[in-house]
């Protein structure tokens, strides 16, 4: 797709006749439909001299799509007479209606997955003026709900589950019992023995097992609509008790597992987890990352936000909003979490913040709960410029940077924002690759992250680029990227990989590995990982401007000044950067 985009179609089947019929080809009804957007005709002449970039820039076309298309070409081009035993019958199913009922019946098993079987699924707007049949057409259209759809939504997951067990052999059925459901799992070493096979091959057959079981649950099928149901209330987590409100089904037990279906679910796949009464998609760090990411828009300077508007831009109730603060290991301190606590000196100013007022050494030690020296917390303070101490010993703010108001919009472009960097005309948004992301799920953005591609809560922005149309949603809570599969699939990606998604002003969106200096110099390996493409390139002398750049610094900032603000915004290039300048110094 990427190496030969731009090779029209006839090139790649030179000895298929511009005559033969479209019907030829063979193709699914999205495909189909695609095709006859270049040029509403039953042949393939129009097609062969288009490309996949030409497919692909057209509104709703995929990969998969033109991936389809360049098939059918083939397939047809290998055949001495295509055409034989195709219908010319222009009376036949048209391919844009078959495509607009089947995309309707997602949409409708979706609404009955979110609770809203009433709500329309289309929406048209005509002028007032037009006539009355084009008025009532529009009102029945309008009318149109997920009950009107037949048997969508309604089948029973437990019934599934236990359907998918009855069919698996003694040897898939131990691995399940045993090690998946159990609680807790024998190991890989314990497994082997009851299989009597090798610990390797046992870990092949819990692997195979799995994606078996996953690939029995896709969006189609009861549990697999009920997994995407509960992905959507994971956002950045979800407590168990308002996910079983939400779908009492959940509580049901799996009559052959005796276990309740969340449970199961939870073990049959790796699309959620739930840890201590909490469900996180896809695990723990992760939901811990996008909780940070979600709370740095409100944070102040010193990272510090009530807990009343924690629970606002997490959607929790009190209790769960300390709960859920708690397994991030985010501390708090009266009334507020504090995001930048990661030293001693950052904690207690975010608790200096929190409290309003001048505090005492042991007032202070009993808010952050420090069970160290009481000269170390001292040194600390002494050592930050952000704070002072007064005549009567009590320790406040310098300034009023950081007195616990929310940032204002001018605060927050000029504030560096997390794994965001700007390199020449392009933003470019680092991440590391997930099982998720290689499944096809969307990404969930970082307001900040939206707001530098250019998208604004309650609208929707496209961007062209090598394989497609992107799209970037922001119409519910949080800003959201359509799959990227595709881009990690093109440059080969595993899980753990780092990439950048770009956005650029002049070539739209694409998807970049990191790249890998030949040397091992951690300044260039810095320059990597904040997005330069040619890290290797960049004078020795212009290196240091470059981090203080992109930190959001003068270019002569300090490297310990540097190196403070991508303790908070980035820990791999701090990690980099401290082998760098703090053993260096030691040494």
């Amino acid at each position: 797709m990427r190496n030969h985009r731009r090779v029209p179609f006839g090139d790649l089947a030179p000895h298929l006749k511009r005559s033969t019929p479209l019907g030829a080809l063979h193709l699914p009804a999205r495909a189909e439909t695609v095709v006859r957007r270049l040029a509403n005709r039953d042949f393939v002449d129009a097609l062969l001299d288009a490309d996949a970039e030409t497919l692909l820039e057209l509104k709703g076309t995929s990969t998969d799509t033109v991936q389809q298309i360049a098939a059918g070409v083939v397939g047809a081009a290998i055949l001495v007479e295509p055409d034989v035993g195709v219908s010319d019958d222009a009376d036949g199913d048209d391919s844009a209606v078959t495509q607009l009922v089947d995309d309707l019946r997602v949409l409708s098993r979706w609404r009955m997955l979110r609770g809203a079987p009433d709500r329309p699924l289309i929406e048209a707007h005509v002028e007032d003026n037009s006539p009355e049949d084009v008025h009532e057409a529009v009102s029945r259209i309008g009318a149109l709900n997920a009950n009107d759809f037949r048997g969508v939504a309604r089948e029973n997951p437990v019934d599934e589950i236990d359907n998918l067990v009855e069919q698996l052999d003694e040897r898939e059925e131990i691995v399940l019992r045993r090690h998946l459901m159990a609680d807790p799992p024998v190991s890989i070493g314990q497994l082997s023995s009851l299989l009597h096979v090798s610990k390797s091959r046992a870990g092949t057959i819990v692997a195979e097992l799995k994606d078996q079981l996953t690939a029995a649950c896709v969006f189609g099928t009861a549990a697999g609509g009920l997994i995407a149901g509960i992905r959507a209330e994971i956002d950045p987590a979800a407590p168990l008790d308002a996910l079983l409100d939400r779908f009492p089904v959940l509580a049901e037990q799996v009559p052959s597992l005796d276990v309740p279906l969340w449970l199961a679910l939870d073990r049959i796949d790796d699309y959620f987890e739930v840890i201590d009464g909490w469900a996180v998609a896809p695990d723990l760090a992760t939901s811990k990352a996008a909780t940070i990411d979600t709370l740095r828009e409100f944070e102040s300077v010193n990272g510090v936000i009530p807990l009343d508007r924690v629970a606002s831009a997490l959607n929790f109730d009190a209790a769960h909003t300390e709960s859920w603060m708690a397994r991030c290991a985010i501390p708090l301190a009266a009334g507020h979490a504090l995001l930048m606590a990661a030293t001693l000196g950052d904690h207690a100013v975010g608790a200096i913040e929190a409290v309003g007022h001048a505090v005492s050494v042991e007032d202070l030690i009993d808010v952050i709960g420090f069970a160290g020296a009481r000269m170390k917390l001292v040194r600390a303070l002494r050592n930050d410029g952000r704070v002072s101490e007064d005549d009567r010993g009590l320790w406040n703010l310098t300034s009023a940077d950081g007195s616990g108001s929310a940032p204002s919009e001018a605060d927050r472009q000029m504030r560096p924002v997390k794994r965001l960097y700007r390199v020449d005309d392009a933003w470019c948004f680092r991440i590391t690759v997930t099982p998720d992301h290689l499944r096809g799920s969307g990404l969930i953005l970082p307001i900040a992250v939206a707001n530098a591609f250019g998208c604004r809560q309650g609208t929707i922005r496209e961007f062209a680029s090598p394989l497609g149309t992107q799209v970037l949603r922001w119409t519910g809570k949080s800003p959201t990227f359509g799959t990227v599969r595709r881009f990690l699939a093109d440059l080969d990606c595993q899980v753990g990989d780092d990439v950048f998604l770009t956005v650029s002003d002049t070539t739209g969106f694409d998807v970049r590995a990191v790249v890998k200096p030949p040397t091992d110099e951690p300044i260039r390996v810095a320059a990597a990982l904040i997005g330069y493409p040619w890290p290797d390139a960049i004078p020795g002398p212009e290196l240091l401007g470059v981090l203080a750049t992109a930190a959001g610094l003068a270019p002569d900032a300090k490297p310990r000044r540097i190196l403070r603000v991508f303790q908070a915004i980035d820990e791999p290039v701090a990690d980099v950067l401290e082998a760098a300048w703090v053993r260096t110094a030691r040494g």
